[in-house]
């Protein structure tokens, strides 16, 4: 493909625009061997936390359609039953003796149990990716309500959060099946400033502009922006 042809692509890692080499093969997605080994290593502490939750969820792979939260369930977690039969110094007939109930009903609870178990350390071991977490600048927002208006640091804070959403939009909403970008014009522009301000500083903006001048699809994903956030 002759270098004016060329697409230019972005990083996937750090989101950079690649050099016209780089975007010309295929075969090459990162912008340097740096962004390609944080890739690699991030990849490898993934599988590492994974390898300490998937035998929980094997393991009770073949109870998911039967886990049930009942009475069982809760006299097992609050007298300790549960974690006991996990660590192996209680067997589950054991335990449905202490209960008076059926061995089948501790198994049951037990599967919950584990399930639970394995989603409490996916929660505690899981991070927001910081391509994903720059996007949404939620500690930006909040010092910016207590700067005065017009200050250069003001000024500059609405400038990071309004690239943010720019950012936001370019990678998740796209036109048709080519999957084209939104065309930005100036008062496009203007108008998320303005909108910035008024969560900072409260007040009301009014848009104005002709018809099919894309402020109803871009007032729509400033929102969807703030509701995630």
């Amino acid at each position: 493909m002759p270098v004016s042809e060329v697409v230019l692509r972005e990083c996937r890692e750090c989101g950079k625009t690649l050099s016209k080499h780089r975007s010309g093969d295929s075969r090459i997605k990162y912008c340097s061997k740096q962004c390609q080994q944080k890739v690699g290593n991030r990849n490898y502490t993934n599988k590492v936390k994974a390898k300490r939750i998937e035998p929980l969820l094997e393991a009770t792979a073949a109870e998911l359609p039967t886990r049930r939260k009942g009475t069982t369930y809760h006299k097992l977690v609050e007298k300790g039953y549960a974690e006991m039969i996990v660590n192996g110094t209680m067997t589950s007939s054991h335990a449905a003796d202490l209960l008076s109930v059926t061995p089948a009903a501790v198994s049951r609870s037990m599967g919950t149990y584990r399930v639970e178990q394995a989603r409490l350390h996916a929660e505690e071991d899981w991070e927001m990716d910081f391509k994903i977490a720059r996007l949404f600048p939620i500690s930006e927002l909040g010092e910016l309500a207590d700067l005065e208006v017009g200050s250069d640091r003001a000024n500059g804070l609405i400038s990071d959060i309004c690239e943010a959403f720019w950012s936001f939009e370019n990678r998740y909403f796209t036109i048709g099946s080519k999957q084209l970008k939104f065309v930005r014009e100036e008062f496009h522009t203007e108008i998320i400033i303005e909108f910035v301000k008024a969560l900072a500083w409260g007040k009301r903006v009014l848009v104005l502009t002709p018809p099919r001048h894309g402020k109803s699809e871009l007032v729509l994903r400033f929102c969807g922006w703030l509701m995630i956030m």
